[in-house]
């Protein structure tokens, strides 16, 4: 990959790129010669005559010696955050699992990491302990394990499941921080039950995983705000290394009626917390997901109105058909109250219907073309976050994030996108498939990180 630079004064581009087959996935101009990059957005997108007159002494001009350029990929789909938490960071519980069943995942885990100073698990089901009185929490645990601290974390985060070894921790913290009361967000911070640096080197094997795909931003909508703020640590401290290898969108997650004034504060802390990154973590939306009835019509219209307050957008997934009619009608009656000032998209089964009031997102059905699936990983993709004014295509304004391939990503038959040669974000290449292989690029981050 042939990098030269061309002499001229004034203030050009930083960099173009050229040399390629270069797709934008923009209708208004499907393909383009070179693209020029400034301050990590497009400068101009067009014909190599186009760019001549914006190289100037210090502009790069990068050969893409015949690759075939694309938007960045968008991941709106996975759960990049609980792909990070395997087993050696934590325990990982089935939410189906009975009692017994979470007991036994337990002292299996217990067994095979006798090294771990806290056991934290996550996962269970959030009605798992009801019926349980409070002083009756500890009793299974401790007759698990008595010696160290266990915490259990439920699924959507609000239900702790521990041993009177935790309880005891925390009670002696309470005492010197003369906290008036405990809550499970205080145990989780006082117990810090997941290892940093087991998370980072977990980290940075789904991190390599998302850049040799080709993605350049991923959404995490699924995890716990514990978990997520764990995550969200490690990537705050990879930007302020300049070591970001993707840009982070931060989901809401809710699957039980949570306190609208608790959905708030989320939504504020995540404005806060990425307000001056430019654009490399963004958080705020909110992201309702139904099985089975969990969230009620009523709940749902409150919880989009408590959004609209914050001007945060709404996915909702729904996981069966009267799933998706609830979301529907809580939909149309939040529309009718307090019309359109902020996108809602909703999932479901892979298909995609559009009405005036919100579209549906898709998955990637079977049936897909490349064409398609690679549609649904760029414009779709940016759509359903909101976020289609800065990512998702390759055209004046947007963040210069491109996915680079050598083989042609358009042909194959089904669902198939070849592996990336090379990722660029915000105009700077963060993946080069040539350059390193996984063990060396997620040792050298990690590094770099400490």
């Amino acid at each position: 990959m042939a990098l030269g630079l061309f002499s001229r004064g004034g203030n050009y581009a930083d960099t173009i790129f050229t040399g390629g087959s270069i797709h934008t996935m923009d209708d208004e101009q499907p393909t383009a010669e070179a693209v020029a990059v400034k301050d990590g957005t497009i400068m101009r997108v067009g014909t190599d005559e186009d760019m001549q007159e914006l190289v100037g002494d210090d502009t790069e001009v990068f050969d893409l010696e015949g690759m075939y350029m694309l938007p960045g990929f968008i991941e709106a789909n996975d759960s990049p955050v609980l792909d990070m938490i395997d087993e050696d960071v934590c325990l990982v519980l089935d939410d189906f699992s009975s009692r017994e069943e979470v007991l036994k995942d337990l002292k299996d885990y217990i067994y095979t990491h006798p090294e771990n100073e806290v056991y934290f698990g996550y996962g269970f089901a959030s009605d798992l302990l009801e019926g349980l009185a409070p002083e009756d929490i500890p009793v299974a645990v401790d007759e698990v394990c008595d010696e160290k601290p266990v915490l259990l974390l439920s699924k959507d985060g609000l239900s702790g499941w521990f041993n009177t070894c935790a309880a005891e921790a925390v009670l002696e913290a309470t005492d010197e921080d003369e906290a008036p009361f405990i809550t499970l967000p205080y145990m989780l911070r006082m117990l810090a039950p997941i290892d940093p640096d087991r998370l980072e080197l977990s980290a940075m094997d789904v991190l390599h995983g998302y850049c040799s795909e080709g993605f350049t931003t991923i959404f995490e909508g699924s995890a716990s705000p514990f978990l997520c703020h764990a995550a969200e640590d490690l990537m705050l401290e990879m930007v302020s290394q300049d070591m970001a290898k993707l840009r982070y969108v931060n989901g809401i997650y809710i699957c039980n009626e949570a306190d609208s004034s608790y959905v708030d504060s989320l939504i504020q802390n995540k404005a806060t917390k990425f307000s001056e990154l430019g654009g490399l973590m963004m958080g705020g939306i909110v992201a309702p997901c139904i099985i089975g009835g969990n969230l009620s019509e009523d709940y749902l219209v409150e919880l989009m109105k408590t959004a609209q307050l914050r001007s945060s957008d709404v996915h909702i997934e729904a996981h069966n058909s009267e799933d998706l009619d609830l979301a529907r009608s809580a939909i149309k009656k939040f529309r009718e109250s307090a019309g359109h000032k902020i996108q809602i998209s909703l999932a479901h089964n892979g298909e995609l219907l559009e009405t005036d009031t919100h579209f549906e997102f898709p998955l990637v059905p079977e049936s897909a073309s490349p064409r398609e699936e690679i549609k649904v990983r760029t414009v779709r993709a940016a759509e359903k976050l909101g976020l289609a004014e800065i990512i998702g295509k390759i055209a004046e304004g947007m963040f210069a994030d491109f996915a680079c391939f050598e083989e042609n990503p358009f042909v194959g038959n089904g669902p198939r996108i070849p592996a990336a040669a090379m990722t660029v974000l915000g105009g700077e290449i963060v993946y080069d498939a040539e350059d390193e292989d996984e063990e060396n690029w997620r040792l050298a981050t990690f590094e770099q990180i400490l």
